[in-house]
């Protein structure tokens, strides 16, 4: 895959070359496509830093920005303003970056800065207790869209999902299961269950299907392990079928019962007190207000003071106890670095922010390594339909699934409006807004751009002859209009970009350009619906036709590869 280099990246080196030769090392300055149209195409404020840096005044360093820029073939003009640098780009650039874009293709905005670094990333790890219910949508979405960008930029990724199915969790799970199955046969016996709702009573109703009666009043180190498994297995099998019509796929099931039962727990602790960072003792004491319910009890440690935490961590009680959530999630991490991987990151719902720093202190005790375990946070999503918020209760089994909202509607818009903000702050989704086919629905709204591409091309291919379509150098940009050439503009600063995104770990960012640049296409389109003579294509003028033509092959090309990059598919009609 070819890598694309930017013209940012272009300039970049260019000043960083040219500062070189004065004695300025690694000065690589960052350019930003400028925010007012008659400022230029893009702008740096590096001279800021560098003056600061140097002990050089500002006019002096901009005289050398300036310098440096107007040597590079592809600047038309140099201004200062105020100490930012503003570049304006000679127009054949942009008539070039189309033909660029066309000849790269489905590769176009990809790069290669990743160098194939193996990347595990875990996201959803759902615990099997119940269904894949709509809340937990949003970070399944969000790991798969950061999945597709970071493979975009070169890195090795797989996606894994942690099956939680050890633990008091599992064993309650299995209770709450043997009652409904105990109901089946005995309807009046009532029971408090921890996982209530009719999908835990479908799975008590299998059972006594299977079995009939004989677990009933049987003592549960019987049926407990047989009850406790058929449940997580059910509902894993619900989950991923849920994830797969949200077109989520995962490469790797990893299961918590299986560090138990190979022993990696223990491994890791070993690793860890051979390092001198284990050792037993008593948390510190509670608050005033919990004093009372506070007895001491001597633990297994971990020092995660040393690495940045607040306190030292449990590993497991000192009397007989089992190992805490926390030393089986360290050994995990611990077996993500044994298995080759490069860098693990983890999306987490915000409300484990808390444990974010423990994590990270325990996973950099157990590998050696810095900045092994990177965390990425999603904020809670919340629904409506029309206006009026739609309640669920993992209390009371009161769920919306992801499979309800598939029922009306469809998977590519739901993903897309779980990417219009950024991770961390909370989400608000509309049903009724996701349904609607208008601007303010912003996939639609992108498809829509795409698939009027699609119709041009189509026009095209019947107004002219394959011959003249593919006689590019027929075509004449200069006829261009100025709305056209912003547009092409945009489609340059794809490649940027997927980068920014990947960087920033943020799809939000990319789902948002695609919009901005589904509206600049509807802007141009409307232009020739008003004025005959801005049309895209025009029967007796073939070479603006081409012009044309080929800036809307390369805007739907530049859409498809970003909704893909998003796991979305461009559709070519609506």
């Amino acid at each position: 895959m070819p890598q694309d280099v930017t013209l940012q990246e272009k300039l970049s080196g260019c000043v960083a070359a040219f500062l070189k030769d004065l004695g300025y090392t690694e000065a690589f300055p960052e350019f930003l496509p400028c925010l007012q149209e008659d400022h230029g195409d893009l702008t740096t404020r590096a001279a800021f830093q560098w003056a600061k840096q140097w002990k050089k005044p500002l006019p002096e360093v901009t005289f050398l920005l300036k310098q440096a820029l107007e040597s590079h073939d592809l600047v038309q003009e140099v201004q200062v303003a105020s100490g930012y640098v503003n570049v304006k780009i000679k127009p054949k650039f942009w008539h070039e970056i189309l033909k660029d874009i066309l000849q790269k293709g489905q590769n176009y905005g990809y790069h290669h800065w990743g160098q194939k670094q193996k990347i595990n990333l875990e996201y959803v790890s759902a615990n099997p207790t119940g269904p894949f219910h709509a809340g937990h949508s949003r970070g399944a979405i969000l790991g798969d869209a950061l999945a597709g960008l970071l493979k975009a930029v070169g890195y090795d990724v797989t996606k894994e999902f942690y099956v939680n199915d050890a633990g008091q969790q599992v064993a309650a799970l299995g209770h709450s299961v043997y009652a409904y199955y105990v109901q089946v046969f005995y309807p009046e016996r009532t029971f408090q269950t921890q996982y209530p709702g009719p999908h835990i009573q479908e799975l008590g109703y299998k059972l006594a299907q299977q079995y009939g009666d004989k677990w009933v009043d049987q003592p549960a180190e019987q049926w407990l392990s047989l009850f406790s498994e058929f449940a997580v297995k059910e509902n894993l099998r619900s989950i991923r079928r849920d994830l797969e019509a949200l077109g989520v796929f995962h490469d790797v099931f990893t299961y918590e019962s299986t560090l138990h039962a190979q022993h990696k727990i223990e491994e890791a602790v070993d690793l860890l007190e051979k390092k001198g960072l284990v050792y037993q003792g008593f948390l510190p004491p509670p608050t005033k207000e919990e004093e009372g319910q506070w007895n001491p009890e001597e633990l297994l440690l971990l020092k995660t003071t040393e690495f940045g935490d607040a306190m030292d961590r449990p590993l497991r009680r000192m009397e007989g106890g089992s190992w805490t959530y926390f030393a089986a999630d360290i050994a995990y991490h611990q077996d993500k670095k044994e298995r080759g991987f490069d860098k693990a990151i983890d999306v987490w719902g915000a409300d484990h922010a808390s444990h974010v720093t423990r994590m990270q202190a325990a996973v950099k005790a157990v590998t050696g390594q810095e900045n092994f375990l990177e965390v990425f946070l999603c904020q809670m999503v919340q629904f409506f339909d029309e206006g009026v918020l739609v309640k669920m209760s993992k209390r009371k089994g009161q769920f919306v699934s992801v499979a309800d909202i598939l029922e009306s509607v469809d998977k590519d818009v739901l993903r897309f409006f779980m990417l219009t903000k950024k991770a961390s702050t909370h989400l608000n989704v509309d049903f009724h807004e996701m349904r609607c086919q208008t601007k303010d629905n912003p996939i639609f709204y992108i498809q829509y751009a795409h698939a009027r591409c699609c119709s041009v091309m189509n026009a095209a291919a019947k107004m002219f002859s394959v011959e003249e379509r593919q006689n590019i150098q027929w075509a004449d940009y200069a006829s261009l209009s100025e709305m056209a050439m912003k547009l092409i503009k945009m489609l340059a600063d794809f490649p940027r970009q997927v980068s920014a995104a990947a960087v920033a770990r943020e799809p939000h960012l990319l789902a948002s350009y695609l919009y901005n640049l589904a509206g600049q296409f509807h802007g141009l389109w409307q232009q020739g619906r008003v004025d005959a003579s801005l049309r895209f294509l025009i029967p007796d003028q073939l070479s603006s036709s081409l012009a044309y033509l080929s800036l809307v092959q390369a805007t739907a090309l530049v859409i498809r590869n970003g909704l893909d990059i998003l796991g979305i598919e461009a559709k070519e009609e609506l």
